[in-house]
């Protein structure tokens, strides 16, 4: 098995172009190969046929033309190359991210010792945003390649089973095509517009060093690192005496986060998921929430493991710290869709807490505007609890909030202002319940969700809760 390509967040350059190859053509007699023989007339073959026809309704003697016109047709047709023995390759960038640019490429070779005319219609989904037709004139030598750029506008694993090849005659009168196999996959990860933000804090020399973000003190970690000379501004409890009688001069201890400790991300796919905020559904931004934890914890030496579910676990990607962890939870996330049920909590905590017994932060992604969460979220939640740190997030809605202070004009400015009302309620009542069973709570629009997240990861790594 190959490595997984890390993908998520990355502007891909042009692939490199496979090599040709030419197929075995159908079994004589079969349909397929009956489809490949039949002539499909093309627009210089209608325009003289048309021609020819008014200029007989002119003149009989016209027909001596239509009649050269026909001949040609059967010569030209006579003299079509097989499909499938015009050498096809395809290349494309195997996994990139939603919204980055991509390219698709195809090679084509030509089977015969003159110019031939060659268009193909590949097995490319309109979400990928490719244009799945080409076409070019080759050379009786050299082979072409045609390549074209690629933005998918939807997530997902994308497998490519054929391409149609259409070979014209000679003088481009008629033409035959034949459906070959040529297969392939282009994997779409979930968009991370939080990446710099998540890069940066792993970049920054003293998150590598002690796990922390960069304002903090230094020497706020747990794990003793090194001694060095007392400053101003370091704490009296730092001290070490001993290193500071026999040195002659005051030395402190510095210390640092702990390493490879456990993050869990718990993604939540049920129907408070498929809600949209700012265009694009809960579901995708808790998804950049989640590839942003795992860059930072992988990125300070901790171990990542991924789950989502709803009422059962739809997708697992066990406890890990290999650099392109980000990328196996990204490929996870891919074909991921909410689902219209309610997500069972209890199952999928008691499932998570089975296969993680030491002590972990566990990040539960999912949505606080539900006042169904009191009967649902908030009895399973002590299941995590009882050993494990836990940070609860929700994608806050901008427009729900600014409804509450919006002018209020008519009967429906009135009706959408309680509602509203009515959400942010639910909202604050869910958090207060979940900070007082003892989680952390998360709740902040979609451009401060991630970072939120993050930093509170950052600060109890510092304090030493993990």
């Amino acid at each position: 098995m190959t490595q997984p390509v890390e993908a998520v967040g990355l502007v891909h350059a042009e692939p490199e172009i496979a090599p040709v190859a030419t197929v075995a053509g159908p079994a004589v007699g079969s349909r397929a190969w009956l489809a490949s023989w039949l002539p499909i007339v093309r627009l210089p073959l209608v325009v003289a046929v048309v021609v020819v026809a008014v200029a007989t309704a002119v003149d009989a003697r016209a027909l001596v033309a239509l009649a050269v016109v026909a001949g040609a047709a059967g010569v030209d047709w006579m003299l079509v190359s097989s499909p499938w023995r015009v050498g096809i390759g395809r290349s494309a960038t195997p996994v990139l991210s939603l919204g980055d640019q991509g390219w698709v490429a195809w090679s084509i070779a030509p089977s015969r010792p003159w110019r031939q005319r060659v268009a193909l219609a590949d097995d490319l989904v309109p979400t990928l945003g490719v244009q799945r037709r080409a076409s070019v004139t080759l050379s009786a030598t050299g082979s072409a390649t045609v390549t074209v750029p690629m933005r998918p506008v939807r997530r997902g694993r994308h497998h490519l089973d054929e391409v149609v090849v259409r070979v014209a005659g000679p003088l481009r009168l008629v033409a035959r095509q034949h459906a070959r196999a040529l297969e392939g996959r282009i994997d779409v990860h979930p968009a991370f517009p939080s990446r710099r933000e998540a890069e940066l804090r792993v970049i920054d020399r003293r998150v590598q060093d002690v796990g922390r973000r960069s304002v903090r003190a230094l020497g706020s970690g747990t794990e003793f690192e090194s001694l060095r000379d007392y400053h101003l501004e370091d704490q009296i409890r730092r001290v070490d005496w001993s290193a500071t009688a026999r040195a002659g001069k005051p030395i402190v201890r510095t210390y640092r986060s702990e390493q490879n400790q456990v993050v869990h991300v718990l993604l939540d796919t049920g129907r408070l998921s498929a809600g949209v905020v700012d265009g694009v559904t809960r579901l995708d931004h808790l998804m950049d929430v989640g590839l942003a934890v795992t860059t930072v914890a992988v990125g300070v030496g901790d171990r990542v493991g991924f789950q989502a579910f709803a009422q059962g676990i739809v997708a697992d990607v066990p406890v890990s710290r290999v650099p392109h962890q980000r990328a196996l939870v990204g490929a996870a996330m891919a074909d991921l869709r909410p689902a219209l049920v309610e997500s069972d909590y209890e199952r999928a905590f008691t499932a998570a807490v089975a296969r993680q017994r030491r002590r972990a932060l566990l990040v539960v992604l999912t949505d606080l505007s539900s006042e169904s969460l009191v009967e649902t979220l908030v009895p399973a939640l002590p299941v995590l609890l009882r050993r494990h740190l836990v940070i609860v997030v929700g994608i806050d809605d901008p427009a729900v909030r600014s409804w509450v202070t919006a002018p209020v004009a008519t009967s429906d400015d009135a009706f959408r202002a309680a509602g509203a009302v009515q959400l942010v309620r639910a909202r604050r009542r869910t958090t207060t319940l979940l900070q007082q069973l003892g989680a952390t709570v998360v709740d902040q629009p979609p451009d401060r969700a991630a970072v939120a997240v993050m930093d509170a990861y950052l600060d109890m790594k510092a304090a030493g809760r993990l």
